[in-house]
């Protein structure tokens, strides 16, 4: 007995997709949902890696929100202007609103980007940090 003929798709299309879908129908709905959030979160970290590499000299994105308190108010995403201080250690952020930070710099967990006065490439490496891929998976950069 020969074995079965493989047959091909309508149009001549092949299998692949039938077993694309086979595949995802043997994931259990846990590992099906694991492997959507993987995606967006590789999706989400290619986002903000871009929109920190399109960032001006002197623009900072803030990785995070801080919605009350006396060292500015801003949400994740916005892009505020700063600039290193004197002594150069700290980082004055103003937001779009006219808020105010006051950082160390770099400060990888909260901000990415080169304020002005910085060396070439100073917060760039912000984009690959642990912190800012959760701050990617925490917010749609959009």
């Amino acid at each position: 007995m020969h074995p079965p003929a493989a047959r091909a798709a309508p149009g001549g299309v092949g299998c692949a997709p039938a077993r694309d879908a086979l595949a995802l129908e043997a994931l259990s709905r846990q590992e099906f949902h694991v492997l959507v959030r993987s995606r967006q979160s590789m999706r989400r970290t290619e986002l903000l890696r871009q929109q920190v590499s399109e960032l001006a000299e002197g623009q900072i994105l803030a990785l995070g929100a801080r919605t009350a308190g006396a060292n500015g108010e801003f949400a994740a995403g916005d892009v505020g202007h700063g600039e290193i201080l004197s002594d150069g250690n700290w980082v004055l952020i103003t937001w779009p609103n006219g808020t105010q930070t006051k950082t160390v710099w770099p400060n990888v967990s909260w901000y990415a980007g080169r304020p002005r006065g910085a060396p070439a490439g100073d917060g760039r490496a912000a984009a690959e940090s642990p912190t800012a891929r959760r701050a990617a998976a925490a917010f749609p950069m959009t």
